[in-house]
């Protein structure tokens, strides 16, 4: 998975693939490990995707995207800047 900008405000694009179907699960961590947000809990076909976290409603600092699907599993850190 990709997420950009790096920093962002007020929204992050998140990129991924999907080479079968597969459930996909990507959650939003703050830098205390302590989960904010449920971004994405669904059976994905395959195909690439775009989807975006807005974080208006959130304060400013590091967060932990992970990305979960059958077969593969990512973290990445984010810098939201307001």
């Amino acid at each position: 998975s990709k997420t950009y900008p790096n920093p962002f405000n007020p929204s992050l694009n998140i990129e991924f693939s999907v080479p079968n179907i597969s459930p996909v699960n990507i959650l939003i961590y703050n830098i205390n490990g302590q989960l904010v947000k449920e971004l994405i809990n669904e059976i994905y076909m395959p195909g690439n995707y775009n989807i975006i976290w807005n974080a208006e409603e959130s304060p400013s600092g590091v967060y932990l995207i992970e990305f979960k699907s059958k077969d593969y599993t990512s973290t990445n850190r984010v810098e939201l800047i307001k």
